[in-house]
């Protein structure tokens, strides 16, 4: 019984039917924006070792 329990609770957290209050869905284009993000992080952070390359000489 347990297991067709838990198979019915992962299953409704899959489809979030009756989502819980903490749970935020997620927009659409949320992976685009994040890969943006995270290619403006990576190149602010190419900047700062190059400067510090530049600063230090090596």
């Amino acid at each position: 019984m347990n297991h067709l329990k838990n198979l019915l609770e992962g299953a409704r957290q899959v489809l979030t039917l009756r989502p819980e209050s903490s749970y935020i869905r997620p927009d659409r284009g949320g992976f685009a924006r994040d890969a943006a993000k995270l290619r403006a992080d990576s190149g602010k952070i190419a900047q700062d070792l190059n400067g510090c390359l530049r600063k230090y000489g090596k």
